[in-house]
């Protein structure tokens, strides 16, 4: 990850499982995408709401990361660089099964900055993505397609 960054690499780093670690492992990464539990064994801030989510997101940028993403299942994302703090609120589905969710979101992301997309658009779209992952059961089989994703993320139904 440090050649990567080094090189001019977009890494998004996911550390899923978390567990505790010395900052300069997450270095070289552009983009930490946590979910609330991950967020708060990297740093010590128990993320029980959207304030939290901030702390801890500040917490991160603090270590040298130029972006964190928080995902907030049901609420959404909250989006920390060094000069915005976004809440992009997932929009309300039937949750069916999480399984995947934070994976849908990782490869939305991924679609999204792969396209273009602003980063605060990317996280939309890739917010999209998770919270489709949530109305289908299972793991595999819940990770929607792209058109799918691209017609949530323009307004249509899930």
């Amino acid at each position: 990850m440090k050649l990567a960054g080094q090189l001019g690499l977009q890494v998004i780093l996911n550390p899923a499982p978390a567990y505790p670690a010395e900052p300069e492992l997450l270095l070289g990464a552009r983009y930490l995408v946590t979910n609330e539990s991950e967020a708060q064994t990297l740093t010590g801030i128990e993320v029980i709401n959207l304030e939290a989510a901030r702390r801890a997101g500040n917490a991160l940028l603090e270590m040298g990361l130029p972006h964190v993403i928080l995902t907030l299942g049901a609420d959404g994302a909250l989006l920390l660089t060094p000069e915005e703090v976004v809440h992009i609120p997932a929009r309300k589905v039937k949750v069916v099964d999480t399984t995947a969710a934070g994976d849908a979101f990782i490869g939305g992301l991924a679609v999204a900055l792969l396209k273009g997309f602003t980063l605060v658009e990317a996280v939309r779209y890739a917010t999209c993505a998770g919270t489709l992952a949530t109305t289908v059961l299972g793991a595999q089989t819940s990770l929607p397609s792209a058109s799918r994703v691209q017609a949530f993320y323009e307004g249509g139904p899930a």
